[in-house]
């Protein structure tokens, strides 16, 4: 979901010709009493074209009284082009007042039986339900990309059946660009890239003329996390980049602190924690309590991540141990597996290490059931390590040669597989040590978001 829009996203909105093009703006000061205060108090202050959005503002169908203010006095009856845009706005708060109960509706019936349900009753030809639906279904993919997938496929095809003479063909096709962008996304989570690619081409052609700077900065951010997985590094960058300025351009900071993140887990992947640390701190600083929660426990996993890269174990548990029970929690798998991960490193870090071996053995399955072999990989490693450690060499080798059998049934870089073979070697002869296993383990992490990285054998 979607946070507050900022003071300065209001106040943009509260030019007429910018409130056309920014109907996420409008819709949620239909919904929320205190944004639709700062809109007023912003009105008030600026004087100039505001009748219209004043009007719309104090809608009687608006959510939410508003006590003590009083409309404008000598109102004049607003132009046939704000009229449009009145009953767009009027439709709109229908949309979204029946939009609980639609949904609720539809969770009665399986997905599958979705489409019937759109082909045969226009109740459900509605644009709000349509963002919502694609927004349920993207969050949908963190525990099953197929099923999310599938469910904003559906949307995408609702979208067609709506009015085009009352949403406007530009709005119509910014929903389709956001829903086609987020089947991308489910298809990268899903580990099919070939398919996402295609998914965000689709996505691009539609968005290339949009006014709507917002849904041009998500596009941009979900096509950089593409390009992360693809390997495609740099082109990440200059996606998240360009999505930053957009967010900022527009006052979205939730947005901005979402980028950030992100640029922060590249660079740890590139195993560079004290430039992740910089992003990751700029990211909390810009999250408050009405925050995204999934999106603040993910910046603290990776803060954490950071301590752990730099070997203070210790702050990392004082960092992780207020959140525990957030972490469990987590209203995705996803989030909860990555946390586990996290601790599991931290006990052994602090010489718990039955308690975190037994934590990564167990994410380690997880990853393996989800086909999510890279991170296999990497969790494998940190068990590698602590066997060299201690050296339980014949358990070294058990593992060793599941990792190779893993990765020689996937399509993966010659050089992660130079990588892996070289570490097999090693356990073989009895010369793997723990100073070694880590070298692999922080090659595949650099591997995993920069092609150009070779693999040096010592």
């Amino acid at each position: 979901m979607r946070g507050h829009p900022s003071t300065e996203q209001i106040r943009r909105f509260l030019d007429v010709q910018e409130a056309r093009r920014s109907e996420w703006t409008a819709l949620h000061l239909l919904e929320c009493e205190s944004c639709r205060a700062t809109a007023l108090r912003e009105l008030e202050e600026s004087g100039g074209q505001a009748e219209l959005l004043a009007k719309v503002l104090r809608h009687p169908a608006a959510r939410g009284p508003l006590e003590g203010v009083e409309p404008p006095a000598g109102l004049e009856p607003p132009a046939a082009a704000d009229e449009r845009l009145l009953t767009r706005l009027s439709t709109a708060i229908e949309e979204v007042n029946a939009c609980g109960d639609l949904l609720a509706e539809l969770r009665r019936h399986p997905v599958q039986r979705w489409r019937l349900l759109f082909d045969n009753s226009d109740r459900y030809r509605s644009l709000a339900l349509a963002r919502e639906l694609i927004d349920i279904g993207h969050r949908e993919a963190f525990d099953d990309p197929g099923r999310g997938a599938a469910m904003v496929e559906l949307v995408v095809d609702l979208v067609d059946h709506l009015d085009s003479a009352l949403y406007g063909d530009r709005l119509l096709d910014d929903v389709r660009a956001r829903g086609w962008a987020m089947i991308g996304d489910c298809y990268r989570m899903a580990g099919d890239l070939r398919a996402a690619d295609s998914a965000f081409r689709r996505s691009a052609r539609l968005i290339e003329d949009s006014p709507d700077t917002e849904e041009l900065a998500t596009h941009l951010y979900l096509l950089g996390v593409l390009r992360k997985d693809q390997r495609r590094s740099d082109d990440a960058i200059r996606c998240y980049n360009r999505a930053r300025r957009l967010s900022e351009e527009i006052g979205d900071s939730e947005k901005v602190a979402r980028i950030l993140t992100s640029l922060g887990n590249l660079q740890l992947q590139r195993s560079q924690p004290e430039e992740a640390l910089s992003f990751l701190l700029d990211a909390q600083a810009l999250l408050d309590d009405r925050s995204d929660s999934r999106l603040a426990l993910f910046v603290r996993v990776n803060l954490a991540n950071c301590l752990v890269e730099l070997g203070d174990y210790p702050g990392a548990r004082a960092l992780f141990e207020p959140s525990r029970e957030q972490y469990s929690k987590a209203p995705d798998s996803y989030v909860r597996l990555r946390t586990r991960w996290l601790e599991g490193r931290i006990a052994i870090g602090l010489g718990e290490e039955e308690q975190g071996e037994r934590t990564l053995v167990e994410v380690r399955a997880e990853y393996l059931e989800r086909g999510l072999h890279y991170d296999v990989a990497l969790v494998s490693l940190n068990l590698a390590a602590l066997y060299a450690r201690q050296g339980r060499m014949a358990e070294l080798k058990v593992l060793a040669e599941e990792m190779t059998a893993i990765f020689l049934a996937q399509e993966i870089p010659a050089e992660v597989m130079a990588a892996l073979a070289f570490l097999r070697q090693a356990v073989e002869q009895d010369r793997a040590t723990e100073e070694l296993v880590g070298g692999v383990a922080r090659f595949l992490q650099r591997a995993q978001s920069d092609p150009s990285v070779r693999f040096r054998r010592r």
